[in-house]
């Protein structure tokens, strides 16, 4: 994504919503970047689920729908399964980036059967929370000038925090040569996950994901001879002694860094926002720390980083009234589906005692989220920090926040300068 854009006069929630024509419909605007909201309650009450005729996919918004959609292994997010032509030219020019999206055990089924066990142990919540001395350490240092500065920009502050947590947990050095340049490998592979992004896009993409393969590769092959206390000597501890598994980890840390980069410091900064727009939300978080971990949830539900998950249908699917047809795309909303007012009563309104054991917003069934308990600990505990260092004082100004330039799959703040003191 390049160069920032200013957002519009009006701002996001509580503005007037706006209407609604599928035939025209087109999430790739500055206006639906800054403040999709607008949109929901029209498409709910008109067509929640439709065809795109400007992009030529499904695009959900249903919360029962999108949940299928998500949890039916007959949508795959293996793109060879897209009835566009021109595939084959994706597979000679991009070998790499096409390796991943298709062979990676985050999206490729019979893989991550295999490797389920191995999985298992290393992502589960105890795993996590032996983390915890190294996640609380890289917040305390990117965000230690919270404690006495009188201006920071809040997304320069959270930018790097969640892929040096994904380095160093993996067990990447860490001298701020080769986390920079991580940094940098995760951010160009991103390019590429958009389905409508572009062959330079699409080029960083194969030279950031071919770097992520030589590190990942290296330092696999190191573990094997000394293990250390870290992911990647965890998988192959839960791998056993199976040949092969060397290259399934090098694909699955890829992915799980390229998919916990961006989308956890877009998410981060876009709860604290809201939090600072929302100040009795942010002071009935200040005075019960207990509900700090539905507020991450809720958050996440009313301000979502991710526009679409993309999935492909592999065969003819019926949903309802709906049939989506092989090699069809269908791109499904989940910060639509979290708007659902047949699900979520009033979702403008944030309420931290929602059950939040309905919103899918780390996926659903087979293919649900690894990361989910690595990213809601970051945010947790993000949040918690700026409970105890942000000054009552801090202000922002609403017409200096910058955004991200409109992208089909990713929303997210390019600055947001705060006033602390």
């Amino acid at each position: 994504m390049s160069g920032p854009l200013q957002p519009p006069p009006l701002d996001a929630v509580g503005c007037d919503a706006v209407d609604f024509d599928p035939a025209s419909f087109d999430p790739v605007t500055a206006a639906y970047t800054v403040a999709p909201q607008r949109w929901f309650p029209a498409i709910h009450a008109r067509s929640p689920v439709f065809l795109s005729g400007r992009y030529d996919a499904w695009m959900v918004f249903d919360y029962a729908v999108g949940k299928t959609v998500l949890s039916d292994l007959r949508f795959s997010r293996d793109r060879s399964n897209w009835e566009r032509p021109g595939e084959q030219r994706a597979v000679e020019r991009w070998p790499l980036t096409e390796v991943l999206r298709r062979e990676s055990p985050f999206v490729n089924q019979a893989k991550h059967r295999a490797n389920r066990a191995m999985y298992s142990g290393a992502f589960k919540p105890s795993a996590i929370r032996r983390m915890e001395h190294i996640i609380l350490g890289v917040i305390e240092e990117y965000c230690a000038p919270l404690r006495s500065a009188r201006e920071v920009d809040l997304v320069a502050l959270l930018a790097s925090i969640p892929n040096t947590v994904i380095s160093r947990v993996v067990g990447i050095a860490p001298e701020a040569q080769a986390e920079a340049r991580f940094k940098d490998a995760a951010s160009q592979f991103l390019l590429a996950s958009s389905p409508f992004g572009s062959d330079a896009n699409r080029d960083l993409a194969e030279q950031g994901t071919g770097y992520l393969f030589d590190a990942i590769g290296e330092l696999v092959e190191r573990r094997r001879r000394q293990p250390a206390d870290d992911l990647v000597s965890g998988l192959l501890e839960g791998a056993g002694d199976r040949p092969d598994v060397g290259r399934d980890i090098v694909l699955s840390v890829a992915s799980l860094i390229s998919a916990g980069t961006d989308t956890t410091r877009h998410s981060a900064a876009l709860a604290l926002r809201t939090l600072l727009r929302r100040r009795d939300v942010l002071a009935q978080l200040r005075r019960d720390r207990q509900l700090l971990d539905a507020a991450v949830l809720e958050l996440l539900r009313y301000e979502f980083p991710a526009k679409f998950l993309v999935r492909f249908a592999t065969e003819d699917v019926r949903i309802g009234d709906h049939l989506f047809e092989q090699g069809k795309m269908v791109l499904t909303t989940l910060h639509g589906c979290g708007w659902d007012p047949q699900v979520f009563d009033d979702p403008a309104r944030i309420d931290l005692g929602r059950d939040q054991r309905r919103y899918p917003v780390f996926g659903h069934g087979e293919f649900y989220c690894l990361g989910a308990h690595l990213a809601k600990f970051q945010l947790k505990h993000i949040i918690a920090y700026f409970l105890d260092h942000l000054p009552d004082t801090a202000l922002f100004d609403e017409q200096r926040v910058e955004w991200e330039a409109p992208d089909m799959v990713l929303r997210g703040l390019a600055s947001m300068p705060l006033t602390l003191r």
